[in-house]
């Protein structure tokens, strides 16, 4: 079960990306693919709204593969780094390089990703 919704020291946001951050660790995926939209939803054109496009192409790569759609997740996962690369350098204490392996690595033997932190 989710946590406290606090963020780690390393992270910093809103007490909503702290909160999806926490679903996501927990495995909470849609859950945290639902919060960060929301705050998408808010946030202007610039580089904090690629972040969260990134983190939530992420989530959604996570359920499509768990769902068994290899493709679906594969794309997914590309706008993620898409999404990663246009956010630079803001990336609120979240190693995102760290985070599409951590996809990849759960497309190829089903290990569960969570949040990298730098």
């Amino acid at each position: 079960m989710p946590g406290s919704g606090q963020p780690p020291p390393e992270l910093s946001g809103s007490a909503e990306f702290a909160w999806g951050c926490d679903l996501f660790d927990h495995r909470f995926y849609w859950e945290a693919h639902e919060v960060w939209e929301t705050e998408w939803r808010a946030t202007p054109e610039g580089a904090e709204r690629e972040l969260l496009r990134g983190l939530i192409c992420a989530a959604a790569s996570v359920i499509k593969h768990h769902q068994g759609y290899a493709d679906g997740a594969r794309r997914l996962r590309g706008r993620a780094a898409t999404a990663f690369a246009a956010s630079e350098p803001v990336d609120r204490g979240i190693d995102l390089d760290e985070l599409l392996t951590r996809l990849d690595r759960f497309a190829a033997e089903g290990r569960w990703p969570t949040l990298p932190t730098r």
